[in-house]
């Protein structure tokens, strides 16, 4: 026979007890904590390319870009990016999944000095693109319980770079987007019995 252990989405360590008949096996600790965040790309602007809009980004993987795993998206001075050049023109991707853990409405707020996008499902959810001062972009969106791509975008022309991403809900108000909803890799695809 085959064990199939399935952790709770959230949880990133913790004891697998396999029990049958009223039998359990000893624990197995597992760690999980690479699973969770978003991947992160950054790409400085050439010196000669002026960057007005989301369209004038640098292509992925462009000179200079680099990766790195980001837990949340709040960035909201230029230093908190910790970028290997200075935080002024650059874009940044954040690729992803994210996970609802009850399904229905949920307020989604995109808070950017010069452009973002947040899409989910492939489909754009906010568009707070051009240049401007801090500005804060919300959409209420209805998902289902359960994993969804999720890809933000943005570009800094100036000195003042920010970015967040947080949700509102009734029990909670308006809060950072937590590390445990943001996972860099999706559901498994389904296997056969």
């Amino acid at each position: 026979g085959r064990v199939v252990a399935v952790i709770p989405p959230g949880v990133d360590r913790g004891d697998i007890v396999v029990s049958q008949d009223g039998f359990a096996a000893h624990g197995f600790p597992y760690e999980a904590g690479d699973a969770f965040g978003l991947l992160g790309e950054y790409v400085p602007a050439r010196p000669d390319q002026e960057i007005l809009t989301l369209a004038d980004i640098p292509p992925q993987g462009g000179p200079g870009a680099f990766q790195r795993v980001e837990p949340a998206i709040a960035f909201g001075r230029p230093e908190k990016f910790q970028l290997p050049f200075p935080p002024t023109r650059f874009c940044a991707r954040y690729r992803g999944f994210l996970y609802i853990p009850e399904a229905g409405p949920r307020m989604f707020h995109l808070k950017s000095r010069d452009g973002s996008r947040l899409v989910i499902d492939d489909r754009v959810a906010i568009d707070n693109d051009g240049v401007h001062i801090p500005k804060d972009a919300s959409a209420l969106l209805n998902l289902e319980r359960g994993f969804h791509a999720i890809a933000v975008d943005y570009f800094a022309s100036g000195e003042a770079a920010a970015l967040s991403l947080s949700w509102e809900s009734h029990e909670h108000g308006v809060t950072e987007v937590p590390r445990a909803s943001f996972y860099l890799y999706g559901p498994a695809p389904a296997t056969p019995d």
